[in-house]
């Protein structure tokens, strides 16, 4: 199997360009300084990881998350260069669902963006579940991040409670897809801290597809967390430069 395959190069957008996401911390987010890129260019990052040999990207645009301000014409452009795209637009997603129609564009719909399940289930609905979704079960450790609050679980046991509810809503709309994140780990380079609580989720939950990521340094990180069972993994920071892309085994030449 290509290792690219498993692969889902990540982008995030800030006031319409490419920004470095960095644990959560959105008021101190730069450009992205990508190696064969212009400072911020989408575009080039888009392209940069199909010279790598992935044909899938998430896409979190953090102008329609935090303002409500998607970037509709820049979205718009990464699919038609994209066969699998997925995009984290908050509460936004219901409105860019009907600019893209019936197109192959899956929103991730995360807990972070919503008060509570029954929000998340209207807006699910809304966008027409099934495969047009994945849940996106936002993390800071072993408990569940919601608009509101922080669940008080203490461990792995309180997680799987926590999560329950989530998960069901999720099936009842016909959603078969999660993406389990810690904003923590996110694109600081140290491991996906991620893995052992991806691995309890996924024994509890196997006929889902699980999806994960934050801190991958290397294909030894990315094999971890398909070992745990993630079916794919959002790489990001590892893959700007060609130093540590070379770590990842892609290009089109490397296999797991």
């Amino acid at each position: 199997m290509k290792f690219s395959e498993s692969l889902r190069g990540v982008i995030d957008l800030r006031r319409g360009r490419a920004v470095h996401a960095v644990a959560g911390q959105r008021s101190v987010y730069r450009e992205a300084v990508v190696d064969e890129c212009e400072l911020g260019s989408t575009l080039d990052i888009v392209r940069r990881y199909q010279r790598l040999g992935l044909s899938s990207v998430y896409v979190a645009d953090l102008d329609a998350i935090l303002d409500n301000a998607p970037n509709v014409g820049l979205l718009s452009e990464i699919v038609e260069l994209v066969p699998d795209v997925w995009i984290d637009a908050g509460g936004a997603a219901a409105g860019l669902a009907m600019q893209f129609g019936e197109s192959q564009v899956r929103f991730v719909l995360p807990t972070e963006c919503v008060a509570t399940v029954d929000q998340w289930s209207q807006l699910c609905q809304v966008i027409g579940g099934g495969e047009r979704v994945v849940l996106g079960l936002d993390l800071a450790g072993v408990q569940v991040r919601t608009s509101a609050e922080v669940n008080r679980a203490a461990c792995v046991d309180e997680l799987i409670n926590a999560a329950l509810s989530w998960i069901e809503a999720a099936v009842t709309h016909g959603v078969a897809s999660v993406l389990a994140l810690d904003l923590q780990h996110v694109g600081r380079m140290q491991g996906p801290g991620i893995a052992q609580t991806c691995a309890h989720l996924v024994n509890r939950w196997p006929r889902l597809q699980w999806a994960s990521g934050g801190g991958v340094r290397d294909a030894d990180d990315v094999r971890c967390l398909l070992d745990a069972g993630c079916t794919s993994v959002l790489v990001g920071t590892a893959l700007h430069r060609n130093e540590t892309a070379k770590r990842m085994r892609v290009g089109g030449s490397g296999y797991c």
